[in-house]
């Protein structure tokens, strides 16, 4: 996965100015990495970095 791609997931916010398709593209996209590859999108912040991460083991 890009940076590009990491930085779309953690600057998206809800807009009315937001193309329904693209939007609907990333949330299907974000979806699957979170439930098919583990992958765990939070708000980037000094504590808990990047705000992208492995999902822990369940």
């Amino acid at each position: 996965m890009s940076r590009k791609a990491i930085a779309t997931f953690e600057t998206a916010k809800p807009s009315d100015r937001t193309d329904p398709r693209r939007k609907a593209v990333l949330q299907t996209l974000r979806q699957y990495l979170e439930v098919e590859c583990d992958i765990e999108f939070t708000f980037a912040s000094d504590k808990t970095g990047e705000g992208v991460r492995r999902a822990k083991s369940k």
